[in-house]
Formats: C-alpha cells, sequence, structure tokens
C-alpha cells in the first residue's frame, strides 16, 4: 500500500485515514508494507512518523519509501525522530537503462535497505538494445530474462507485472542460467550520464505534483 501526495499534503490525519480505509476495504487487520510513494517536500518526515506510530499500533508491520534519493533519507534522519525505525525497503526504477550504482551503494551497502527495482524490465526499449539481444542470445533466453536476471543477482526485490501467461512463466524461469562477471558489466555501463540527469529531473517534478 502507498501513502499518495496528496494524503501527505493533506496532513498525519489524511495519512492514517489512507491507511484504515485500506485496512477496511482489503478486510485485513493489519498491512505486512506500508510505503511513503513520494518524498514530498514539507510533508514526506510527517507521513514517516504517522506511519511509525500505525506500526506501534500495529496496523503495519513494516514502512517502506519509494523514489527516496539519498539526499532525502538524509534529510529524515536529520529530523531526528525519535526510536527512529529504519524502512525496510526502497523502492525505485532501477534496470539497466536506470542504473544508479551511488545510489544503490548507499541504500543496500551503507544503510542495509533493500531496493526493490520498479520498471526492472523496461521491456519497449531495452529488448531493442543490441547489448541485451547479444546477451540473451549466448545464453539462450529473452531479452526480458537478461533484465530479470541482472537484477536477481544484484540482489534486488524484482517488481514486473504482466497479464500474458507465457509471460508471466517466461519471467520466472530465471535460475536456470547465470550472467557472467563481464556480461554484469556491460549491462551496467548501459546507462548514461545523461539518462540520470532527465530521470532526477522528473523525479523532483513529481515529488511535487
Amino acid at each position: 500500500m502507498q501513502v499518495w501526495n496528496d494524503a501527505q499534503k493533506d496532513g498525519r490525519i489524511a495519512v492514517r485515514r489512507s491507511v484504515e480505509q485500506s485496512l477496511i476495504d482489503l478486510q485485513i487487520d493489519y498491512l505486512d508494507i506500508c510505503y511513503v510513494h513520494w518524498p514530498v517536500p514539507k510533508y514526506f518526515i510527517e507521513t514517516y512518523r504517522e506511519l511509525m506510530l500505525l506500526r506501534t499500533e500495529k496496523k503495519i508491520r513494516f514502512i517502506g519509501i519509494s523514489n527516496f534519493n539519498k539526499l532525502d533519507y538524509e534529510e529524515l534522519l536529520s529530523a531526528n525522530i525519535p526510536s527512529f525505525i529504519p524502512p525496510l525497503i526502497n523502492q525505485f526504477e532501477v534496470s539497466p537503462l536506470m542504473y544508479r550504482s551511488n545510489m544503490i551503494q548507499y541504500f543496500q551497502e551503507e544503510k542495509g535497505i533493500l531496493i526493490a527495482a520498479s520498471k526492472a524490465l523496461n521491456r519497449g526499449s531495452s529488448s531493442t538494445l543490441q547489448v541485451i539481444q547479444d546477451i540473451a542470445r549466448s545464453n539462450s533466453v529473452s531479452p526480458a530474462q537478461v533484465l530479470l536476471r541482472w537484477s536477481y543477482q544484484k540482489k534486488f526485490i524484482v517488481l514486473s507485472k504482466t497479464s500474458n501467461l507465457l509471460r508471466m512463466r517466461e519471467n520466472r524461469d530465471i535460475l536456470g542460467f547465470c550472467l557472467s562477471n563481464e556480461e554484469i558489466q556491460q549491462l551496467d555501463y548501459i546507462t548514461t550520464s545523461n539518462d540520470i540527469r532527465i530521470r532526477e529531473e522528473l523525479e523532483v517534478k513529481r515529488k511535487s505534483c
């Protein structure tokens, strides 16, 4: 479950209401995890405080964050929230077409926060890249399987969805091959500095929507 931007801007009562309404709609007693969907400036810290309170009330088991970069998380830490509970997961766009290694290292290695890779497939554009096609061909798998295996080997939680049954089966079948270190490096180097700049500019806009 995500706490959306509009609920954050309406304050902690609205954040609580959105969580409690989800519990009613789903007919459950608690959520396994609830995410702060975007670090909305001036609001996300209070949103996080409310989620911590809901966790103490056992309405949430774990707190997650989405689309937080290092500066956003450092701002959250600097708020010095009493008895701070770190998030379990940070969910943001990760794939060979959007790989921010410094950001990954900060959350995954320095802070011990799991990474959930949204848009892990980027199916529309990634499958046409020659390097991905070549790696897929050499392993006798599909381009989508290459992307998912890359995320798996980097220990990301992979988020992918499809309504196509054959693709569902294909997406699950990634344990029968392993990408070499050279292939991993080739995939790591697809993302350019310009790709990152464009993505970060988009994130700034979405945080304020």
